[in-house]
């Protein structure tokens, strides 16, 4: 504990660190953290003393974490989410388990047991594709309680996402379902988990109307490296679901004419390292940072982010489409992975979709098929027609200029390995155009 190895010091040493410490000014440079580099060139932004503390203070202390709690961290500490978070614990007394593999997490928290997370959506996209496909996997009573559950989660997310009463018998059914199926799901994510918090990008809001509706509760908030990052959040107290939350207090959001979202307060960088023209550009002389978001403030003051801005495509017809709601959309499909939309300057958008490949063969065994090698599922007929009816789901409730038109099956998942994915596993998405160039050129072929 930190007030044992200070009692253990010399009086020479406790006089030194509290001289150091005392000359410490706010606005004096703390770190200096490299953006992720999604639109191109990664830059350094340099944060101060006063970003990272006026930022953990305000942002976190709704949660009222306490030293009975446990953390899990498993983002990159280059990542200023993980890093705040990371204070925020360290300040609060908070013990913290620390995973070195992604891929160790769901183990980890079934043996950790925390009550607190930061996470981001890629995270919660998985864990539903888990749930639902091991779901899937059971037969007979078992396979037709899940469903049931499944179908009863649904008729619950009015009361249980968004806090409205419900009848006698839709809360029974919920009991009921939650002894059989959903007490499950929470002790795999170590049955203690009082508040996950979302970051680094958009969760869809299916994705997280499900997790409060089997109990697991799932904070949204905003923000960017340039930010401290954060910029509104949800928390325990004041929460709405399919939004990022009020702005945090001290800092200010505006939205402009074009729908970009400008923020203003102590979380605001103090600009890129050794690039003053790129700082300039995105950063008023009275201190509004453009973030490069396109989003809206609701009725009650939620901020709700829908795109970036440079990932905004315009089709040839003029219409601008946001393609992270509809990837979102396609996701919560248990047949579906991942998806990434193309069609910027084309006549229309199309889909390079990543099938969830056990419920896909899980699927193709009922009706009595088999597929040697993922490529040879990637490639069947069989196995379009049967994404191409989620992907028609999706379309029912898209405009016309949204829909997809066509659509490749991939074989292998986006990664970070492949340099596909940011390490805090967001699409590069000029990598992947460039990548699937030839299947993106094979899409829009004879049109």
């Amino acid at each position: 504990r930190y007030e044992n190895f200070a009692a253990a010091a010399g009086g020479d040493a406790v006089a030194e660190y509290r001289l150091r410490a005392a000359k410490v000014a706010p606005d004096q440079l703390a770190t200096i953290i490299y953006t992720s580099g999604t639109t191109g060139e990664p830059k350094g932004v340099m944060l101060t003393h006063q970003n990272l503390s006026s930022n953990e203070e305000t942002s976190v202390d709704p949660f009222r974490m306490l030293p009975a709690d446990t953390a899990v961290s498993f983002l990159p500490l280059s990542h200023v989410f993980e890093r705040v978070a990371a204070y925020a614990y360290l300040f609060r007394g908070v013990p913290v388990a620390y995973i070195e593999r992604m891929d160790d997490l769901p183990q980890a928290l079934v043996e950790i047991h925390p009550t607190l997370a930061a996470a981001v959506p890629r995270v919660f996209e998985k864990t539903y594709a888990n749930i639902m496909q091991k779901g899937q996997e059971n037969t007979g009573w078992k396979r037709r309680v899940f469903d049931w559950a499944i179908r009863v989660a649904r008729d619950s997310v009015r009361w249980k996402a968004y806090g409205e009463r419900a009848p006698l018998l839709p809360r029974l059914r919920w009991e009921i379902a939650d002894r059989a199926v959903y007490s499950k799901i929470r002790d795999g994510v170590g049955g203690r988990m009082r508040a996950f918090i979302s970051g680094g990008g958009p969760l869809s809001r299916e994705l997280a109307e499900f997790f409060w509706a089997v109990g697991v509760p799932v904070y949204q908030g905003y923000g960017l490296t340039e930010t401290s990052p954060v910029v509104s959040a949800n928390c325990p107290g004041a929460n709405k679901v399919g939004t990022v939350g009020r702005p945090i207090p001290h800092v200010s959001v505006r939205i402009a004419e074009d729908g970009e979202i400008f923020v203003n307060g102590p979380c605001v960088m103090k600009g890129y390292y050794q690039k003053p023209e790129e700082t300039r550009a995105v950063i008023s002389p009275d201190g509004w940072l453009a973030t490069g978001d396109i989003g809206r403030l609701d009725e009650d003051g939620y901020l709700c982010v829908t795109d970036r801005k440079k990932d905004l495509f315009k089709t040839a017809a003029g219409k601008f489409v946001a393609p992270q709601p509809i990837e979102n959309q396609l996701k919560t499909s248990p047949l579906i992975l991942n998806a990434v939309l193309v069609g910027d300057k084309h006549r229309f958008i199309a889909a390079l979709i990543v099938p969830n490949f056990p419920n896909v063969e899980a699927a193709a065994r009922q009706q009595g098929r088999a597929f040697a090698s993922r490529e040879q599922l990637a490639a069947d007929s069989w196995v379009h027609d049967l994404i191409g009816r989620e992907v028609a789901q999706v379309n029912a409730k898209l405009a016309q200029y949204e829909t997809i038109k066509r659509f490749a099956v991939l074989e292998h998942d986006f990664t970070f390995d492949g340099g596909q994915l940011t390490y805090t596993l967001k699409l590069k998405r000029r990598v992947i155009e460039e990548r699937y160039a030839e299947v993106i050129e094979r899409l829009y072929a004879g049109t």
